[in-house]
């Protein structure tokens, strides 16, 4: 991380690493720790902006790192004065330093390097706001590399096709130097590649790889130094380590750890969901929240709509706490999750995609909006003439229903449960408990997709049942 020294003496030197950020740098042998030697140190920044001086912090000998953080407003010009009493055997002596320099503009030191790591569209979406925000002319960081996963097959046609966020990066011209797609996070190239460039911060949002120790160690940010701040204008001493990697997660946590948490949110019916920003820890999205936002998922929301409104309020909330991150202090303030109200959310399998008719009318609707991008949902249906043989066996893609609630199937035979009722504009199918699935979109196979009523004009006459 590049920084500016702005004063330096015989005991000490003073690095100012942020427009609000400086480090106050004492020598070891300017204090001369020795056996049941007890040191006392206090800071204090005075500026032509403050109208008194303001303690910064105060620390004991047993935690003294030799370096220490002082915080200020962004100011033309800062002083600071530090008191050292050594006391060792009953004698004391005292050390008297004072710091000063004019700091103007052009002093400041470079941006923070950040690192964003994601694949699909939305993701795409969360860089987009952050080079957004990186290019303001306040902005305090700048994305520094991008990380995806590598091109993959897609289509009919299993061309190579490279991630949507990567198509961003190249497009938005981020040297295709820094633009990395490691098949694994923790492949030894692809982390040296990271350590060389130094970043301070890695943000994640559906990245899609499993982020190892090794990496979550690159970061300055992840490096576990001692910090000390001011609370409500008393000064207390606080050992936090700070973390490197914060991630987008879209769940109110502790809520859909796991891979498919909206999926899964709209699958079990859930009114309500939310988006979170955490620090990243081994465990999976197991790391202290920095802040979270509810959101209420409406009855007919699919997933794919719902993830982008998520992760748009979620990259909102960032840019939000990323002073604080950078700062270190969100470190300090940020919850630790409530481990026995954990849910899982684990990935969608394409054996889920196939729909029960069994079931109740609203779980399958619910499955229809969960499932809407991938894998998708079908089921099996045969298509009948007049004389009740089976003309055509098809799988159908099922887009878009609604469970009806103005009729009922109860008191029909077994024979007519079977049989999909055809109205002018949906198809219905009887569904468990007698409920009622009005089917409003499909696909058939090798076609386009398209309305109920455009199937049914199709049909000519014919009927559909669903295949036993």
């Amino acid at each position: 991380m590049e920084s500016k020294l702005l004063a330096a003496s015989r005991v000490g030197s003073v690095e100012l690493i942020s427009p609000s950020l400086a480090i106050l740098h004492l020598h070891s042998c300017s204090l001369s720790l020795r056996g049941r030697a007890h040191t006392r140190l206090r800071e204090y920044v005075t500026s032509p902006d403050q109208a008194t001086t303001m303690s910064v912090h105060s620390l004991s000998s047993t935690m003294l790192q030799h370096s220490s953080l002082l915080r200020f407003s962004q100011i033309s010009s800062f002083k600071v004065c530090s008191f050292v009493k050594h006391q060792y055997y009953q004698q004391s002596t005292r050390f008297n330093v004072c710091f000063s320099s004019l700091c103007p503009s052009s002093c400041l030191p470079t941006k923070k390097k950040v690192v964003f790591l994601g694949s699909p569209k939305v993701a795409a979406a969360v860089l987009d706001q952050l080079l957004i925000a990186a290019h303001a002319e306040t902005s305090l960081f700048e994305v520094a590399a991008v990380v995806t996963q590598p091109p993959a097959p897609k289509g009919r046609g299993q061309k190579l096709s490279i991630a949507p966020v990567a198509e961003l990066a190249l497009e938005k011209k981020i040297p295709e130097s820094r633009v990395f797609w490691p098949q694994r996070a923790g492949e030894e190239a692809f982390l040296q590649q990271l350590s060389d460039l130094g970043p301070d911060l890695c943000i994640t949002a559906s990245y899609g790889n499993i982020l190892p120790k090794r990496f979550l160690k690159i970061p300055v940010y992840g490096s576990g130094r001692i910090s000390w701040f001011v609370h409500a204008e008393k000064v207390q001493l606080a050992k936090t380590f700070r973390q490197g990697t914060v991630n987008i997660h879209p769940s109110l946590l502790p809520l859909y750890r796991g891979a498919a948490p909206v999926q899964r949110a709209i699958e079990d019916g859930a009114c309500e969901t939310g988006v979170t920003v955490a620090f990243t820890v081994r465990a999976l999205d197991a790391g202290p929240i920095i802040t979270s936002k509810a959101m209420r998922i409406d009855d007919d929301i699919k997933a794919p709509e719902l993830l982008h409104q998520l992760f748009q309020e979620g990259v909102h909330l960032l840019l939000r706490e990323l002073p604080s991150i950078l700062n270190g202090t969100a470190a300090q303030h940020a919850q630790e999750q409530d481990h026995a109200r954990v849910t899982h959310a684990p990935k969608v399998t394409v054996d889920e995609a196939w729909l029960n008719f069994g079931q109740p009318a609203i779980v399958l609707h619910n499955k229809v909006r969960a499932f809407a991008e991938w894998p998708g949902t079908k089921a099996k249906f045969q298509a009948t003439n007049a004389s009740g043989e089976v003309t055509q066996e098809l799988d159908l893609k099922i887009l878009t229903t609604k469970p009806r609630i103005d009729i009922s199937a109860e008191g029909s035979s077994d024979h007519d449960k079977h049989l999909v009722r055809q109205e002018k504009s949906s198809l219905l199918v009887i569904c468990g408990g007698d409920s009622i699935l009005e089917i409003l979109e499909l696909q058939p196979p090798g076609k386009r997709i398209m309305s109920a009523k455009d199937f049914i004009n199709g049909l000519r006459g014919q009927k559909l049942r669903v295949a036993v």
